[in-house]
């Protein structure tokens, strides 16, 4: 039998050279259901008019998937504070601030005080996209210390003059600290922002800070690793007894946007909070 041209096809596009005397492919083209008859050690197929290559799906060039920005959404405006703050009597009442006194000789130095003998009350605002009571879980596992939601009526002994009261509880209203206070949501203890959550946030910090001032405290607490519950609840609350010992550790974390509030103004705030978050109803 005369030798026959390969039929197969090479990488450059050209047809084989190879004369073959048996079949109409050299070994180095036989088609893959024939690779069997092919003598060993051959170089694997490469008969390309015989394959399709199937095309892989280009990920990169599907359209993202827009993100929604968090800014816009709507959430929740709470209040906040440290429990052993609200007792003259509670355990742990000292705490490490900065920038609270309005004396030049403390500006940006760390100043312990007792908050329980204060007529002004450390708060935090705060916003979230969830509910007020999972966010204060979850800064309470993180900081490992006792926190206190804040809002009208929680603590009868914060806000108005017993004397405001005892007139305002002849009012016929059920509730009449929450009377004026169209965002607040009861059920949730906090002020219902429909949108734009985290601008309001921002607004009503800069109108108590105009209005009260602003500081730090200083907390070791937040990186707390230790799973002796006792040995954790010490070490927050005496580590601000020492400013040397303190700031000598690395383990802390300072929070700010702390509002300095007298204790008898707290309706103010919430006054403000409910004001500003009505501004962006829709």
């Amino acid at each position: 039998m005369c030798p026959k041209q390969c039929l197969g096809i090479t990488k450059k596009g050209a047809r084989c050279l190879i004369k073959v005397s048996k079949g109409e492919f050299c070994h180095y083209h036989v088609p893959r259901h024939q690779h069997t008859a092919t003598r060993p050690g051959s170089r694997p197929n490469i008969f390309q008019s015989a394959q399709v290559p199937r095309k892989s799906a280009n990920t990169s060039s599907l359209p993202a998937t827009p993100k929604k920005d968090y800014a816009t959404q709507p959430g929740y405006i709470y209040v906040y504070t440290l429990a052993s703050f609200l007792s003259k009597h509670a355990k742990g009442g000292w705490v490490q601030t900065r920038n609270f006194s309005s004396d030049k000789r403390h500006k940006d130095k760390w100043v312990d005080v007792d908050m329980r003998r204060l007529e002004t009350l450390l708060v935090k605002v705060g916003m979230t996209t969830k509910t007020p009571a999972i966010r204060i879980l979850q800064w309470e596992a993180k900081c490992n210390h006792e926190l206190q939601c804040l809002y009208p009526g929680s603590h009868p002994h914060l806000g108005k003059s017993s004397l405001l009261r005892m007139f305002g509880n002849l009012s016929i209203k059920s509730k009449p600290e929450t009377k004026n206070l169209h965002a607040y949501v009861a059920h949730h203890h906090g002020f219902f922002v429909p949108q734009n959550v985290l601008h309001c946030e921002q607004l009503i910090h800069l109108i108590l800070k105009l209005k009260y001032g602003r500081g730090e405290i200083h907390c070791t607490g937040c990186h707390e690793k230790s799973t002796d519950v006792e040995v954790k609840q010490s070490r927050f609350w005496n580590i601000f007894r020492s400013k040397e010992e303190a700031m000598a550790r690395t383990d802390y974390n300072i929070h700010n946007e702390w509002f300095p509030v007298p204790r008898k103004s707290l309706d103010d705030v919430f006054s403000i909070i409910s004001s500003e978050c009505m501004k962006y109803k829709p």
